[in-house]
């Protein structure tokens, strides 16, 4: 029987704003701490201070225990980014970040959001997409505000201030642009046939969700390509949690017929729109036209040649030639080896032997949360969160970016909670 309840109503704007700032980690240049530190240390406080009196630390082993593979495999890159002289330790710095500050961070938020379960933080994710979407529009439809934002937020990532692209593969309340960004805000896309098809939704809440959802594909329109991937995989988990649900009927198949002819009427509306408040922009309009959609035609048209994405990432996959730097890996080798594959990246650095502790202890986090979870919908979701990284870790070293740890740490220590409950 499906759960019917009103999330909106147990939404308080302040948690979506501390996860907001928890999990993008924003750095203001008047600002000593990035956003994240920040909210743990203010959370923390506020637990001793203010909620000293009702203050409890959850427990489960098995949550815990989760992490153990992880932890192997920091001691793992410790010992042999020591043997290799500590000349790069980008990869140690990493796992302590990700044990550390972004677990236990995680840890002390489900402390702090004590009153909220599992489904509710999947709730305040999708409205953080959501916002995250809108700030995007704005970077890129008022040229002011983009330019503001370069004054009090630093740009980072491959995408600079200078770079032709930044006008419009634009940002939210984040660091960067890009392909990590868009495949971070795809997985609301998840989220949300999750939550539209696994609850007796309010209306209220029906249209927050589809609001949303539109707001975060916009957000990908302007940040990379790499989100545009998951809207097959969204619909194959929409009519999976359907049928599941017992919600499937042969309606539901309008979608596929809906959303094509909504998707192009939205984009004439957004197009004409930003042509209404920017009549100069038609050459920034036919760029990204240019950046979007060539390559799919090219493809269509059988004229792409080795230009397209799938041959440049086929000619990134390559491996060591020493045997032992295969095996045991070379932790000076990241970020200098012409790849962006995450897990040729991985081997190069910490070898196989590291490279399966770390996608192992990745993966264990996932199903932790997958065999603990209270219903199969929660347990598919998780499914589906999970192929997502092993197909985007084949663009870049997305399971140790701190969007993605971020949110399955928070998962399995709000999901910790309810089990202790």
């Amino acid at each position: 029987m499906l759960e019917e309840t009103t999330f909106w109503k147990r939404t308080k704007l302040g948690h979506v704003f501390l996860l907001l700032f928890f999990i993008f980690s924003v750095k203001f240049l008047f600002f000593p701490l990035n956003s994240s530190r920040f909210v743990i240390a203010g959370c923390f406080a506020a637990l001793l201070i203010l909620r000293r009196n009702e203050l409890v630390f959850y427990f489960n082993k098995s949550a815990f225990k989760a992490f153990f593979i992880l932890v192997l495999y920091a001691l793992y890159t410790t010992t042999i980014t020591l043997l290799n002289g500590s000349d790069n330790m980008a990869n140690l710095f990493n796992i302590i970040l990700i044990l550390i500050q972004i677990a236990g961070g995680a840890y002390i938020l489900s402390v702090f959001f004590i009153k909220e379960n599992l489904n509710q933080l999947l709730y305040l994710l999708l409205l953080i997409f959501g916002i995250q979407g809108i700030l995007i529009f704005i970077n890129f439809i008022f040229p002011a505000y983009r330019e503001f934002m370069f004054v009090i937020m630093p740009l980072e990532g491959n995408i600079t201030e200078d770079n032709f692209t930044s006008i419009f593969r634009t940002r939210g309340l984040m660091q960067s642009s890009g392909a990590s960004v868009s495949a971070y805000l795809a997985t609301g896309l998840l989220m949300g046939a999750y939550f539209l098809t696994s609850f007796k939704l309010s209306r209220l809440d029906r249209r927050i969700i589809i609001f949303c959802l539109i707001w975060i594909i916009v957000g990908i329109v302007f940040t990379g390509r790499t989100g545009f991937i998951m809207i097959p995989v969204a619909l194959f988990a929409y009519y999976t949690l359907l049928i599941i649900n017992d919600k499937f009927n042969w309606k539901s198949l309008l979608l596929l017929v809906y959303l094509p002819i909504g998707s192009v009427l939205f984009y004439f509306l957004i197009k004409e729109t930003y042509l209404l408040l920017q009549p100069d922009g038609e050459i920034i309009i036919r760029a990204w036209e240019k950046w979007a959609f060539d390559q799919f035609l090219d493809n269509f048209n059988g004229t792409s040649g080795r230009s397209n994405t799938l041959a440049i990432l086929q000619s990134y996959i390559f491996l060591p030639d020493d045997d032992n730097h295969l095996l045991f890996g070379d932790p000076t080798s990241w970020g200098v080896i012409r790849t962006d594959v995450g897990y040729i990246r991985m081997i190069y650095a910490v070898g196989v032997i590291g490279a399966l502790l770390f996608y192992t202890g990745m993966m264990r986090l996932y199903f932790h949360v997958m065999s603990h979870g209270k219903t199969l919908s929660i347990q598919v979701l998780c499914g589906f969160l999970l192929l997502w990284q092993l197909i985007i870790e084949y663009k870049e070293p997305m399971f140790s970016h701190f969007y993605f740890t971020s949110t399955i740490a928070l998962m399995v220590f709000f999901n910790m909670r309810e089990v202790k409950g």
